[in-house]
Formats: structure tokens, C-alpha cells, sequence
């Protein structure tokens, strides 16, 4: 008898953890958004057309530092910053988004190192992203 009480009461222990595990993964299915990514911490979900401004902008800062030919890796390194700080992008944008923070990414790590093979890659990715994405210029 003792024996068919243990079996019961496991049964019942596992049966009480995966109903709590399901009601945990239900609660976190909820609070995703309706692509299943989590909600940026601030809420907010930019628009295509506010993504695009806030990439345009901070590009800018690229170009202009581009444009005089000798920049640091602190500056790239601020409008890496810059691109990182970008949250809640429609998912449209993600590749893009990825490509430009890895390309400046080379960019900076070529700048401490003295790659000028690795410099010009960066900055060639930058401007095929730019060719490609219009709304960059």
C-alpha cells in the first residue's frame, strides 16, 4: 500500500510542475509582441519611417567623419554606440541594422590595429549598404 501511495504522490508532484511550467510559458507567449520578439525595455516600437530617420541621422555622423578621411576609433566607436542604442526597429530593418553596427564594428578594429585591408572592407560594406538602401544618403 505504501508503495501505490508513493507512485500517486509523484504522479501527482509531476503533473503540479508541468502545469506551473505551462502556465509560465503561456505568461511569457503573452507578453512577446506579435512577431514573438520581446517589446523593446522602453515599449516603444519605431515605424518604418522613424527607423529610417534615426539610421539616416546617425549615418550622417559616419559620413561627415568619413568625408575628412582621418577619424579615430573613438569616433566610430560613438556612432557604433549610436546604432546600438536604436531599439524597437521593425524587423524589415534587423539585417540591414546588423550590418552596418558589423561594419563599423571592422572599422574600429581595423583603426587599433592598422589594418588598412580591414578599413577598407568596413567602409566598402557601409557604402554598398548605402547604394542598396537609398534613404541612407
Amino acid at each position: 500500500m505504501t508503495r501505490r501511495y508513493k507512485l500517486v504522490s509523484y504522479t501527482l508532484i509531476v503533473g503540479l510542475l508541468v502545469m506551473v511550467s505551462a502556465v509560465i510559458l503561456t505568461s511569457r507567449q503573452r507578453a512577446k509582441g506579435p512577431d514573438g520578439a520581446m517589446p523593446p525595455a522602453g515599449g516603444e516600437k519605431l515605424t518604418a519611417d522613424g527607423y529610417k530617420e534615426k539610421a539616416r541621422t546617425t549615418l550622417a555622423g559616419y559620413s561627415a567623419i568619413a568625408a575628412g578621411g582621418n577619424f579615430t576609433s573613438a569616433e566610430i566607436s560613438k556612432i557604433k554606440d549610436d546604432f546600438l542604442a536604436i531599439k524597437g526597429m521593425p524587423g524589415e530593418f534587423k539585417d540591414l541594422h546588423l550590418q552596418l553596427v558589423m561594419a563599423l564594428i571592422q572599422i574600429e578594429d581595423s583603426l587599433i590595429s592598422g589594418d588598412q585591408k580591414a578599413l577598407a572592407e568596413g567602409q566598402k560594406k557601409i557604402n554598398e549598404a548605402k547604394a542598396a538602401n537609398i534613404w541612407l544618403e
